[in-house]
């Protein structure tokens, strides 16, 4: 298996380092070595003018989660217009 590893670029193949480098600004998934598990963190951030973003705050209730998946956000705006960015690690 290290001999594999050891030639992945002659293969054609990217280490795992090479993947990571490739995803400018924000990491992987990375597995916990004591769990194996894997954590996604979601950022959402408003903007009233597509310039400045601000880390928005959701009330108790305003996330949900279906069965396939899928997660739901209500949100609220106090602006006549409301723009937001996902982000997520």
């Amino acid at each position: 298996m290290q001999a594999l590893y050891n030639g992945a670029n002659s293969a054609g193949l990217y280490t795992t380092s090479q993947v990571q480098a490739l995803n400018v600004g924000m990491p992987l998934l990375q597995k916990d070595a004591s769990t194996g598990q894997f954590n996604l963190t979601v950022a959402v951030q408003q903007s009233a003018d597509l310039k400045t973003y601000t880390p928005l705050s959701l009330a108790t209730g305003s996330l949900s989660v279906n069965q396939a998946g899928t997660l739901g956000f209500r949100l609220n705006s106090q602006t006549g217009a409301a723009f937001y960015r996902l982000q997520s690690q």
